[in-house]
């Protein structure tokens, strides 16, 4: 059987760690060590994680972190209160940006003849959720079929907006109660209008999923069967991007996390952090429902942030509580809608018998 797929690492393959950020980052705490000595040092630590002593006794999270312990150390550099200020200040760029962000010179070309032989390449990392947002920011999310990420799949292309996997429905567990927690630098606009949409959660599912929803202390991060809200500055967070998710199965959500850029209209809060992180909606092409003002979700053409519906409508009510009346959970296939009539046949498709 000829060879279709090839499957590609994305740490120490396609891209690696920012080391002029990790020296910047060290420099500021008054540790001097250049990036091109971290670089060189590197590869032994890479040898020294991989002995079974240390895969023993550590996860992959405190590997990522011991990781850069050891390449400091090799670079003559001991542990200590500045470099361990200076590896938290880079651990919460990873967890919104991901640090793995320089990419290799040959690694656009190498992709580029791999598919010129007719491969399709995908992506499989135990990275964190943010790899999908860095690989669009690096311009790697084109030049691969697909990623599947240690929180969950994620397809570059599966032509919908805010829907992370192709004709998977993506939600929280059933009987699930969600704590939803709201960064203070949130603006009082922003956490209204969130909440007049999370009050709503319990009637669109028909009281099979709750919600809470309160003041966070400081940038939240968010843990199981919560979504957590926070504001930045920086334009990384340009929409759809600020809507993180990681899974706890197929198409089950563990955790949600939001982060928006400043100056973000209130309902675009509300769609990311209920319409998609609670309910697991995808954003609908508003000329396809007669304007944008018949749906919380609504998008496409011609349609500006702050344009949809501030609250869920009687058409958002409609479709949501004739999913969660159905036998169907979060993970069910698009076959499974077709089956029960909740999605409408496209070309090519099959209704199949209902189970």
């Amino acid at each position: 059987m000829p060879i279709q797929t090839v499957f590609l690492d994305a740490g120490g393959v396609l891209v690696n760690p920012n080391w002029t950020r990790v020296s910047d980052a060290l420099g500021r705490h008054g540790v001097r060590v250049a990036a091109a000595d971290l670089a060189a040092a590197e590869p032994r630590v890479k040898k020294q994680l991989d002995t079974g002593a240390t895969i023993q006794v550590t996860n992959d999270q405190q590997r990522g972190w011991t990781y850069f312990n050891l390449v400091l150390s090799a670079c003559g550099v001991p542990r200590s209160a500045a470099t361990d200020a200076a590896l938290a200040e880079l651990h919460a760029y990873h967890q919104t940006s991901n640090l793995w962000e320089s990419v290799p010179d040959e690694v656009v070309p190498a992709l580029t003849a791999l598919r010129g032989f007719g491969y399709r390449l995908v992506v499989v990392s135990n990275a964190n959720g943010t790899l999908r947002r860095a690989f669009a920011r690096l311009g790697l999310l084109d030049a691969v079929d697909a990623l599947f990420l240690g929180s969950g799949p994620a397809i570059p292309r599966d032509g919908q907006s805010d829907c992370v996997l192709a004709g998977v429905w993506t939600g929280f567990p059933r009987g699930a109660t969600i704590r939803m927690r709201i960064a203070p630098a949130v603006p009082a606009s922003a956490r209204d209008a969130i909440r007049r949409v999370a009050d709503q959660v319990s009637a669109a599912t028909l009281g099979v999923l709750a919600v809470s929803v309160e003041a966070a202390e400081g940038d939240p991060i968010p843990g199981l069967n919560e979504v957590t809200v926070a504001v930045t500055e920086a334009s990384r967070c340009a929409s759809p991007g600020c809507v993180q998710r990681t899974f706890a199965g197929r198409g089950v959500l563990r955790s949600v996390e939001v982060i928006e850029p400043v100056g973000q209209a209130p309902t675009v809060y509300a769609q990311h952090a209920v319409g998609s992180g609670v309910l697991g909606l995808c954003r609908i092409d508003a000329r396809s429902i007669g304007g944008a003002g018949d749906s919380l979700m609504s998008g496409g053409p011609g349609i500006q942030p702050g344009d949809a519906a501030s609250v869920l409508t009687a058409l958002d009510l409609a479709a949501t509580q004739a999913v969660w009346s159905s036998a169907l959970a979060p993970g069910a296939a698009r076959r499974d809608f077709l089956a029960l009539g909740l999605v409408n046949i496209q070309v090519g498709e099959r209704r199949r018998a209902k189970p």
